[in-house]
């Protein structure tokens, strides 16, 4: 008997998203170049890691978002609003980018003025 998986993982994200956008398991499987067998353990197993350039593929070709393709399986560990700001910084022109950058920076400037330097130069950041 099958376990069921729970909305917010992985594998359910993909399978509602794959059907939502009329795909079967086989036609996503010729679309990202994964194998079919990988593509139907990933969506039923919620124990399955996959590797990075596997997330890549089905982001790209899902049109969800990498990086929350990631918190999903507990890669990395998720804030919405981190996410907002990267898919921001992805979809904006590049003089948006440096506003927002700049915004950025002032508010991080501000809110930790009275902190101690961890020693690293914010210029070998941005």
């Amino acid at each position: 008997m099958a376990r069921d998986v729970p909305p917010s993982r992985l594998g359910a994200v993909v399978a509602a998203k794959r059907k939502l956008l009329g795909l079967s398991q086989r036609q996503l499987a010729e679309k990202t170049g994964i194998n079919n067998a990988t593509i139907s353990k990933l969506e039923k197993d919620p124990t399955i890691v996959p590797d990075t350039r596997t997330l890549q593929l089905l982001s790209q070709t899902l049109g969800l978002d990498y990086n929350y393709l990631l918190t999903l399986n507990d890669v990395i560990t998720d804030d919405r609003d981190l996410r907002i700001i990267a898919r921001a910084k992805n979809s904006l022109s590049p003089e948006d980018q440096s506003r927002m950058m700049a915004m950025l920076r002032t508010a991080f400037d501000t809110a930790f003025a009275d902190a101690e330097s961890d020693g690293i130069d914010e210029a070998d950041l941005f």
